[in-house]
């Protein structure tokens, strides 16, 4: 999901270059980073979930719970960006 969120931010950095031509497709791009970082929270929550049902050893449970918040930030900060390149498209509009 990063990977993805990665490449619709890749899409909208290089739709830039022509603002009023490329609007909608950026529109889109962030969209789509928006819906894919809600998907990946609902997976976290699940993840998390399920780590703390099953896993008995606490160093693991540290670990993986630490690996998931890592990888859930991640995504985030996905949406971060999108936020900054929508402002980009108001203050261009």
């Amino acid at each position: 999901m990063i990977n993805e969120a990665a490449k619709e931010i890749e899409q909208c950095i290089h739709s830039l270059v022509d603002v009023a031509a490329n609007k909608d497709e950026i529109s889109r791009s962030c969209a789509n980073v928006t819906a894919i970082e809600h998907k990946a929270d609902e997976y976290y929550y699940v993840a998390v979930a399920e780590l703390f049902d099953k896993e008995k050893d606490p160093a693991e449970l540290l670990k993986n719970n630490k690996i998931l918040e890592i990888l859930e930030r991640c995504v985030d900060e996905t949406e971060d960006v999108t936020d900054t390149i929508k402002s980009i498209l108001i203050k261009m509009a």
